[in-house]
């Protein structure tokens, strides 16, 4: 069974599984970011975001919120004291690039970061380990 990028049930899927595969944690091991992924036009014509925590690896929160599109998600300001980073793309574009069909270099054509890039560079291979960990959970259209 697979969970659609930007619900609640996969945010709950990361609680629970993170704990459970130990190379995983090692791979997720040191990244310390607050990061906000909105991804716009989601299937059902929705905008869905999800903010979270992750400290040394371990998620420590993850907000979802579901709009209708165009919503007010894309004109909210950047709250840089409460978040590292916030990636906006379109919704398909995040599934490809979990699923493998985009590289991440492909993708920054695609996406609008905002926040601090030094610190997103910093954790490039954290990152990384979490995108693959997200690529795990047969992410669905």
């Amino acid at each position: 069974m697979g969970f659609r990028l930007g619900s609640q049930e996969l945010a709950n899927e990361f609680l629970r599984l993170q704990d459970e595969n130990a190379e995983t944690q090692a791979k997720l091991k040191g990244l310390s970011i607050r990061l906000i992924m909105l991804g716009l036009d989601a299937p059902g014509n929705e905008d869905k975001q999800l903010a979270i925590d992750i400290e040394n690896g371990r998620f420590i929160d993850i907000q979802v919120q579901t709009k209708p599109a165009p919503s007010d998600l894309r004109t909210a300001p950047f709250d840089k004291t409460k978040y590292d980073a916030r990636v906006v793309a379109p919704q398909q574009t995040f599934i490809d690039l979990i699923s493998g069909k985009l590289s991440l270099l492909e993708a920054l054509d695609k996406v609008k970061i905002e926040g601090d890039i030094g610190k997103l560079m910093a954790q490039f291979a954290g990152f990384m380990a979490f995108i693959e960990f997200i690529s795990t959970m047969g992410i669905e259209p």
